[in-house]
């Protein structure tokens, strides 16, 4: 908008880049193996826990086709209204909590048998986030920072629900191990 044509190609690029990894780790043919693998690599001393696929995903997984298209539509009409002026840089994430957090939501729901309930603090993060921007508290950047607007509930939140999800899961296999080795102590008794 400001007339600079590197910083717009340089964060077209960055996009474009985002968007394929995203497409990468989303499709578990490509995406999953290479997580596999670093999974493997981390926790290899751990031992493996596999967890089968719920007959209600493999059964109906065209359901999740048709809401990433939609959720993946209403992105690119939100991006079009943005740049057209007719959704304000100042409610864009707003907005986008309107198909966000029901996708985020579905998402924890076709996968709940192997999902924990600790998915569902970042679309309760993003709502938060949303309702207070909408009330007017003054949680909005402005100028260069105008970008973290956004990426703060997308990413940030993301980012964060993942580190806890990741910390609750050493926790409760320590606690596992812990209960674990009492049983084998009074078996051994």
């Amino acid at each position: 908008m400001s007339g600079n044509l590197v910083l717009f190609w340089i964060c077209i690029f960055v996009v474009a880049v985002a968007m394929i990894s995203l497409a990468f780790f989303c499709v578990p043919k490509w995406g999953g193996k290479f997580i596999e693998r670093i999974s493997r690599r981390l926790y290899n001393r751990e031992g493996d826990v596999l967890i089968s696929v719920p007959e209600t995903i493999k059964k109906k997984q065209w359901v999740g086709y048709v809401v990433a298209m939609v959720f993946g539509s209403c992105v690119l009409i939100s991006v079009i209204l943005g740049l057209l002026g007719y959704l304000s840089i100042e409610y864009m994430q707003p907005v986008s909590a309107l198909y966000v957090v029901p996708f985020l939501v579905f998402l924890y729901l076709w996968q709940r048998p192997i999902i924990s309930p600790l998915a569902l603090l970042w679309p309760t993060l993003y709502a938060i986030h949303a309702i207070l921007v909408v009330a007017g508290v003054p949680i909005q950047f402005g100028g260069p920072l105008v970008f973290l607007n956004m990426l703060i509930p997308v990413a940030g939140y993301g980012i964060l629900c993942g580190l806890l999800g990741h910390v609750y899961s050493r926790y409760a296999l320590k606690q596992l191990k812990t209960a674990a080795h009492l049983q084998e102590n009074t078996n051994e008794q």
